[in-house]
């Protein structure tokens, strides 16, 4: 089950037409409350459906079922719960005390809802970002073929006085890659992409003390990475690769999961989801749930939808306006918006003037719960991201002034 933040009444109606299948003449009693906190459970059987739909009328909350759930023609079907948080731990409450499997529903229900502010750890250096303050990722591309900057820092020299420049800037973590993974991009020899990335880690780590994430498919990559000083492994492929799993089960080694519908030479051929924000979700939580379950923390993985992985430009909108549903999988979210070409494509403008694009991307995202943000240009975010936490805890403060000033 997810939280879904409708952003217009338009959206919720098709929502509630097209994915619950509720009667359409009951459409119009949802309007007023749809702004609430909306939870989707995907599948219950119609016995449950039918109690929490009373419960939750009893409650004073609402809650759409399909249609055949109601008359026991349909097996199963999805739930939609509308209401505040007050009443919904009422509805808790209740179905705690049901038979026919909802105190288990009602305990998932209750976890969705009060959870703990996430965060993202790094247990052998002692580091632990606390996800109400955003954490920069700065991009070290060592490579001569990336969308962005290929080329720019593939010598030792330039590499490092990147790096500096990025600390200087306020990066909290700084994500080195050796293979582009651009639209179209080649696959790089496991012994080139080891020449490329090793010894500049091996350098960052002497130099300095800020944590660093190795941007790699490769297992051998990773374990060279990890043994030259890296501290995270941030995979595009969410570590499928059984010698990858093996990897960071054995050193508990943090990690980032990308969903990537193909692979990068083909993902961009047109790519298709029945429900994009359904089918990624799934994906991320069982990577997730595989990794917990072999003896990592939900806080020693962060989670990256892929925005520009297998996406269109549509695609890409919808993870940013539902971008908050993968919270509730537990672990942090990333999102690598910096200068993509859904930026390009929506201001029509080259790669190098799609920084205000990517910071906006980033804005968002924070405003949305996600909890680092993978960047080129660190300066220009870390600023805005200070700015707009500061608007989105001003209330914390105790500090607020309502009138006219002059």
């Amino acid at each position: 089950m997810y939280t879904i933040h409708f952003l217009t009444l338009e959206e919720a109606e098709e929502f509630l037409k097209e994915r619950i299948n509720v009667f359409p003449g009951v459409v119009p009693l949802f309007r007023d409350k749809i702004d609430l906190r909306v939870i989707y459970i995907p599948s219950v059987n119609y016995v449950q459906g039918n109690i929490i739909k009373q419960e939750a009328l009893a409650s004073d909350i609402d809650a759409a079922i399909p249609q055949g759930m109601i008359d026991a023609t349909r097996e199963s079907g999805p739930v939609l719960i509308i209401g505040d948080l007050h009443r919904i731990k009422r509805l808790i409450a209740k179905l705690k005390l049901q038979p026919y499997g909802l105190k288990k529903i009602a305990e998932s229900l209750e976890e969705l809802i009060e959870k703990e502010p996430l965060k993202f750890r790094i247990p052998a250096k002692g580091i632990e970002f606390d996800c109400r303050n955003p954490v920069i990722m700065g991009i070290l591309n060592v490579t001569p073929d990336s969308f962005s900057d290929g080329g720019k820092y593939n010598t030792l020299e330039r590499a490092l006085s990147r790096v500096e420049e990025m600390i200087r800037d306020g990066a909290d973590i700084i994500d080195v890659g050796g293979e582009s993974t651009r639209p179209g991009a080649s696959p790089v020899d496991v012994n080139e992409e080891l020449k490329r990335t090793i010894p500049i880690i091996e350098e960052i780590r002497k130099r300095f003390e800020i944590p660093i994430s190795i941007d790699t498919s490769k297992p051998e990559v990773a374990k060279r990475a990890l043994e030259a000083g890296a501290d995270i492994i941030n995979d595009v492929t969410a570590a499928r690769e059984p010698e990858m799993e093996k990897l960071i089960i054995e050193t508990k080694s943090p990690v980032v999961l990308m969903h990537m519908q193909g692979e990068p030479r083909t993902m961009q051929r047109n790519p298709h989801y029945e429900d994009v924000i359904g089918e990624i979700y799934g994906f991320l939580k069982e990577r997730v749930n595989f990794f917990v379950r072999n003896g990592l923390n939900y806080d020693q993985i962060a989670i990256d939808p892929g925005i520009g992985f297998g996406k269109t430009l549509q695609h890409n909108l919808t993870i940013f306006n539902h971008l908050d549903s993968f919270l509730s999988i537990g672990s942090p979210v990333l999102i690598g918006p910096s200068r993509k070409s859904f930026i390009g494509m929506i201001l029509d403008v080259p790669v190098e003037e799609r920084e205000e694009g990517t910071v906006a991307s980033v804005i968002w995202s924070y405003m949305k719960g996600a909890c680092i943000f993978r960047v080129h240009d660190v300066k220009e975010n870390k600023r805005a991201l200070e700015v707009a936490k500061a608007i989105k805890f001003s209330f914390s403060t105790g500090k607020r002034e309502v009138g006219l000033h002059p």
